[in-house]
């Protein structure tokens, strides 16, 4: 299969047949999911509950196309990879930025205060909006680009660092 989609309904990946794509993505997310064997869309309209997102599993080599092809005959949708090989779907101007708002004006914090750190583009609303936005060493070329600051890498301890460096007032080697 060239591009596998999935559904997120209750914290669960519905795909209509699992395979290599879906066990790739289950295990990087550490996520269930369920094996519908009809087509997503049919699947859809039987549930009681709407899809939070939809995302695409495919080669990396067609992820780009994809989602400047979607973008052009889907302008209400926003879709961003969050790995190199997931396109994630979802309607535009929901995203991780906002949810750092709303957290905010639920807690009385000001944006500035806040650090967001990430990786895959689904993160770069996130970093723009926070006072610090934090890349990561491995993050994805796009991130790296609206970032303030580039950490060091998921594996080499770069969350650990941020919080030692801007919060706790240390040197990030400690």
């Amino acid at each position: 299969d060239e591009y596998v989609p999935i559904v997120y309904i209750d914290d669960i990946c519905h795909c209509r047949e699992f395979n290599d794509y879906v066990k790739e993505f289950v295990t990087i997310c550490n996520i269930g999911y369920k094996e519908t064997k009809i087509p997503l869309s049919q699947y859809v309209k039987q549930s009681e509950h709407l899809p939070v997102k939809v995302l695409v599993l495919m080669d990396s080599k067609y992820c780009d196309a994809f989602s400047e092809e979607g973008i052009r005959r889907f302008p209400d949708l926003a879709f961003m990879r969050s790995h190199s090989f997931i396109v994630e779907i979802m309607t535009k101007g929901i995203d991780k930025g906002l949810a750092v708002k709303w957290l905010c004006d639920k807690y009385g914090i000001n944006t500035e205060d806040t650090i967001s750190l990430g990786d895959s583009e689904n993160d770069i609303a996130m970093i723009k909006t926070a006072g610090l936005g934090v890349a990561m060493a491995n993050a994805m070329p796009k991130v790296k680009e609206v970032a303030d600051y580039i950490a060091d890498s998921n594996d080499n301890d770069g969350v650990a660092k941020v919080i030692q460096k801007f919060c706790l007032g240390g040197n990030e080697n400690e």
